[in-house]
């Protein structure tokens, strides 16, 4: 027996996933099946069209024969238009964020030959958004989510991901759509792993430059250059709320001698200048700008010890 074509319009189908933390229940209508080829076998040719909900669309295109698909058979898979949001108690349950916009584009390619499959799903979004992070979730992750989002997007706040997905469909351990969920988890560790990196590249800052920010403790402000690199160092930071950045004082101590070399000069010329003024020892005096103006016009020269003008040889 043959049947040309099989042709199936405007059905309906709920789907319903209460393994979630908050539950999911997703409508499907409008759904039209056009099948060519028919035989006793199966379906070699089979397209499923639907409605998905918000102004969503989906199409399912299936080569092969239907009693037999795990033998060999294509699966591919088209959405287009679907709501993030609607998504969001996937993203609670595997992140503890839940989506709050953005317009998602999925296609998916499937491979089917004795039993294994092997897929590769491309995800496409437009301005995704996520809300708070739930603290009732328990989510072994803990994933700075925000962050990370940022580092993602493009310059036209698109985020596309390639998630490559295979395994024996016969395996009760192999789940596809966790598999997905797995490895789209995965791939936000690996940029967790790195944020500082990560962040100051997704905003155009050369992280090797912070690495080192010389200051010299005897300036009375930052510099230009100083400046800049802490606000980069701010920026960074916004966008993360878990990051800390720590600053570790580090010496050179080539420097640091030269500058208590100085210190101690500055301090001779200052005794001396006192006592050209009789200044006693024991008394206390509080030099004023003109007086450090005075100061440093006194010198000396430092030999197996400092010694005054009047007493050089």
């Amino acid at each position: 027996m043959l049947v040309r074509t099989l042709t199936i319009s405007n059905g309906h189908f709920i789907f319903d996933d209460n393994a979630l933390a908050d539950g999911f229940s997703f409508q499907i209508i409008n759904i039209n099946i056009k099948a060519k080829n028919i035989t006793q076998n199966g379906a070699e040719n089979a397209l499923l069209t639907a409605d998905l909900p918000h102004g969503g669309t989906a199409t399912l295109r299936f080569q092969g024969k239907m009693k037999d698909y795990k033998e060999r058979s294509l699966v591919a898979l088209n959405v287009s238009k679907l709501q993030l949001r609607d998504l969001s108690p996937y993203g609670v349950t595997y992140l503890a964020y839940p989506f709050t916009d953005g317009i998602l584009t999925f296609n998916s390619k499937n491979t089917i030959e004795a039993g294994y499959i092997d897929g590769n799903n491309h995800f496409d979004v437009i301005n995704p958004e996520i809300g708070e992070r739930r603290n009732d979730i328990d989510s072994a992750k803990h994933l700075p989510l925000k962050a990370i989002l940022y580092m993602l997007k493009d310059k036209n706040g698109r985020v596309k991901l390639d998630v490559p997905v295979s395994g024996k469909l016969d395996d009760p351990k192999f789940n596809y759509w966790k598999s997905i969920w797995k490895t789209l988890g995965n791939l936000l560790i690996k940029m967790a792993s790195t944020p500082f990196n990560n962040i100051s590249n997704a905003l155009g800052i050369n992280a090797n430059e912070l690495q080192f920010i010389p200051l010299d403790p005897m300036a009375k402000d930052f510099t230009n250059e100083q400046y800049k690199k802490l606000s980069d160092l701010a920026r960074i930071a916004r966008y993360d709320s878990s990051m800390v950045i720590i600053l570790a004082q580090q010496i050179n101590a080539d420097a640091e001698d030269e500058m208590l070399a100085m210190a101690e000069q500055r301090n001779e010329r200052a005794r001396i200048y006192m006592m050209q003024l009789g200044v006693k020892p024991g008394q206390i005096m509080i030099l004023t700008q003109p007086d450090l103006t005075n100061v440093n016009k006194i010198g000396y020269k430092v030999d197996s010890e400092l010694r005054s003008p009047d007493n050089e040889e």
